[in-house]
């Protein structure tokens, strides 16, 4: 996951792209459900990464569509 972070990172700083810049935003917001997840006990961790992973998978499969991103 942070080698894709720093190639779409390089994308954005070579190009401006904001494909890009969303898909650093993705895996930020992945990265961040994950560090939460570490505290909580094995049932919870499974209920957060299915509440919060599931919205951040479907930006991501709607940015490899080629449609217009949604950061929320």
């Amino acid at each position: 996951m942070a080698l894709a972070r720093r190639k779409f990172l390089e994308a954005h700083k070579l190009n401006g792209s904001q494909i890009a810049a969303h898909a650093v935003t993705l895996i930020s917001r992945l990265n961040e459900m994950e560090r939460e997840a570490r505290e909580l006990e094995p049932g919870a961790h499974l209920l957060l990464r299915q509440n919060r992973a599931k919205s951040i998978s479907d930006a991501t499969a709607r940015l490899a569509a080629g449609k217009a991103p949604d950061i929320g």
